[in-house]
């Protein structure tokens, strides 16, 4: 792994060697890249990115066009400017290039950035209409792709003119075969009519892979952006990315968040890359033979050191950023006339019974493992775990579930009439940070279908426009949204999985909430973040964590926190020393609801006895510290406390007060 060193941590003579070559770089770049922008001020590049290119072009540099494989994993945290990177490994590809006219670069990117993309290619190079950009597999035509110098495009849209032109087989041979190489040349013998149509012939193989079917590569090279969310070789988004950079002279990936709950995923994300040697691509090198738990931490280093480039957000001096951690108490069922609803907490504590029995023992999960059936039992967990989390937001989305609400939309409304103690604390929170001249604020939920009930709560409140990022939205919809919300007077972005990667909300907000159902990883809730706090942030930045006390979500968070200290740094850093003393093993058991209870009859969860001795431990202390005269300390997060609505729960300050702007 390249560890590249800080600007401040240079000496005068690295620092002038540093300058030199960012001027050389900027020099060889035939002005493809333009060194002003739209305004004509000069842009920077910043040394990170100049490293990272110059190490990526010069690997297998004397190795001939046609048989040269370069690959580099561009580990770079959120905000750093990976899509100004890969812009400048284009450049240099191109200039590597022994006929420019006819290679081409392929661009993968996310739906949520496709958009992005052809911006930032249009600003930052010369290329205008030579860039392509596929929103849909139609657009991928033989004329454009030959005008074309890159191609921008989403795994979805190669798979659809995959599809064009092949179908996956299911006689018994096929069976005997991996799923990804079950597919035949053809039409589905059941399409009667796509077969009458073709009168017998094989349909014509989709322009786009058309060009993997030339004897010399005509892709100089591939990127694919946020690598991480397509790079599983067992799923046709893995298997179509893979087979362009695997016919690529050069392969880049662009990832912040590279791993986020199994080791496996750094062989995915070679294999996709095509990376060599070919022992980066098979998951078994990672772990000690014979134990999938334990990682051998020899095999993690050397990878980083053949195909990793890791930059932290240390290298450039973004603004301070502070996490807030905003405890309350659920009240499930409580309705604002103040009863409660007695049935969803007994179908809430009946869930919460049948997910604990499903949780394996170590001797469970180990007889599993070894037949094969290791997953099974982890899913199940997983699912009911989401479940319970939609109890915390809404009891009637935990007593319907959210594909009941795709069925029938009046239980939006009924959802937001009877308004939960969590959204009532988050319009409180909205109201207490917008005074605080923060008007515009972005609520990030893993759930859609949360969001959408929490819009037509704050409806008719006075916290302005609302603006909800999801899925289902295209590309120049998307950008939209975010246009008009960063110009806003006052407003809320309601931000969702769809939003978490390559946008950027900045300048313009400074504080994000995470509320309701909390991402099964870290990685995603840490991209969500990165939306906000990023290059072009001018201000600092407070996120502010939802979390129900003793509820699956304060589980969850244990979880993420324990993936951060453990099985990230070690396979995005190398950093093993939070494993302990004689220990690689990387998976904890799953006990994420062992510390769950159930709800009691006022629908807060019950104190565990754990609990109940820490806050007997804590008022002996108190008491001491009062008989002595001595100042009591800041009372510990997690202690247990007297249950409070939501009106009565006291807000955390401000992190960052901004002068409220006076509109005109």
């Amino acid at each position: 792994m390249v560890r590249q060193k800080k600007w401040t941590e240079m000496d005068e003579e690295l620092r002038a060697q540093a300058k030199a070559m960012v001027a050389r770089f900027e020099k060889d770049l035939r002005g493809i890249v333009k060194m002003k922008d739209p305004y004509g001020v000069r842009r920077k590049l910043y040394t990170h990115q100049v490293v990272a290119v110059q190490r990526f072009t010069l690997r297998n540099h004397q190795v001939p066009w046609r048989e040269r494989k370069s690959s580099l994993l561009a580990v770079h945290d959120l905000g750093l400017g990976k899509t100004i990177t890969a812009i400048l490994a284009i450049a240099r590809v191109h200039d590597e290039c022994p006929d420019p006219v006819a290679n081409k670069t392929m661009v993968v990117v996310p739906l949520a950035v496709l958009t992005a993309w052809h911006d930032a290619l249009q600003s930052w190079t010369t290329l205008g209409d030579r860039v392509l950009v596929g929103h849909k597999q139609v657009d991928l035509t033989k004329e454009a792709i030959a005008a074309a110098k890159v191609i921008v495009t989403t795994p979805d849209v190669l798979k659809a003119a995959f599809k064009s032109f092949v179908y996956m087989g299911t006689s018994p041979e096929d069976k005997k075969k991996p799923k990804m190489q079950r597919f035949h040349h053809g039409v589905e013998p059941s399409n009667t009519a796509r077969l009458a149509q073709l009168g017998g012939a094989l349909p014509p193989v989709h322009p786009i892979f058309a060009l993997l079917t030339q004897q010399a590569p005509a892709l100089a090279l591939t990127v694919v952006d946020e690598i991480q969310k397509c790079s599983n070789p067992t799923t046709l988004s893995g298997h179509v990315v893979a087979m362009f950079c695997t016919d690529s002279v050069y392969t880049l990936g662009l990832s912040a968040t590279p791993v986020s709950n199994d080791p496996s995923q750094l062989a995915h994300l070679a294999k996709t890359l095509n990376a060599q040697p070919q022992w980066l691509q098979h998951a078994q090198y990672l772990f000690v033979k014979g134990n999938k738990h334990r990682i051998k931490e020899e095999t993690v280093k050397k990878y980083h050191d053949l195909l990793v480039d890791r930059v932290t957000s240390s290298f450039l001096d973004l603004p301070p950023k502070k996490i807030v951690l905003l405890e309350y108490d659920p009240w499930v069922g409580r309705g604002a006339d103040g009863q409660t609803d007695q049935a969803a907490i007994e179908a809430h504590n009946e869930m919460l019974a049948s997910a604990k029995k499903a949780v394996a023992t170590n001797e469970v999960e180990a007889r599993e493992l070894a037949q094969g059936k290791f997953g099974e039992r982890e899913r199940k967990v997983i699912a009911a775990t989401m479940a319970l989390g939609h109890y915390e937001f809404s009891s009637v989305l935990g007593v319907h579930g959210a594909a009941a609400f795709d069925k029938n939309k009046e239980l939006f409304a009924e959802a937001a009439a009877r308004g939960s103690e969590c959204m009532r604390l988050i319009l409180r929170m909205l109201r207490s940070r917008q005074e605080a001249g923060h008007p515009r604020i972005c609520v990030f939920s893993e759930s859609v279908t949360q969001l959408r009930i929490l819009e037509l709560y704050l409806q008719p409140t006075d916290v302005g426009a609302l603006y909800l990022y999801e899925g289902q939205l295209s590309g120049v919809e998307r950008g939209r949204i975010v246009h008009d919300f960063l110009r806003c007077d006052r407003g809320v972005l309601l931000l969702s999985t769809a939003g978490a990667i390559g946008t950027t909300i900045c300048p313009g907000c400074e504080v994000m909430f995470s509320v309701g159902n909390l991402p099964w990883d870290s990685t995603t809730a840490d991209q969500a973040f990165g939306r906000v706090h990023r290059i072009g942030q001018t201000q600092p930045v407070e996120i502010v964590q939802f979390v129900a006390r003793r509820s699956v979500t304060a589980a969850k968070l244990t979880l993420h926190d324990d993936k951060r200290e453990r099985l990230e740094r070690a396979l995005r850093d190398e950093d093993f020393s939070a494993f302990g003393l004689d220990s690689d093993i990387w998976r904890r058991q799953m006990q994420i609801l062992g510390s769950c209870t159930t709800l009691n009859t006022t629908g807060n969860y019950l104190a565990t006895t754990r609990q109940l001795a820490e806050l007997r431990a804590w008022e002996r202390k108190i008491e001491a510290l009062d008989a002595q005269g001595i100042p009591r300390p800041p009372t510990p997060m997690g202690l247990l406390q007297r249950p409070r609505l939501a009106a009565s729960v006291p807000l955390p300050p401000v992190a960052f007060p901004q002068p409220v702007q006076k509109t005109p």
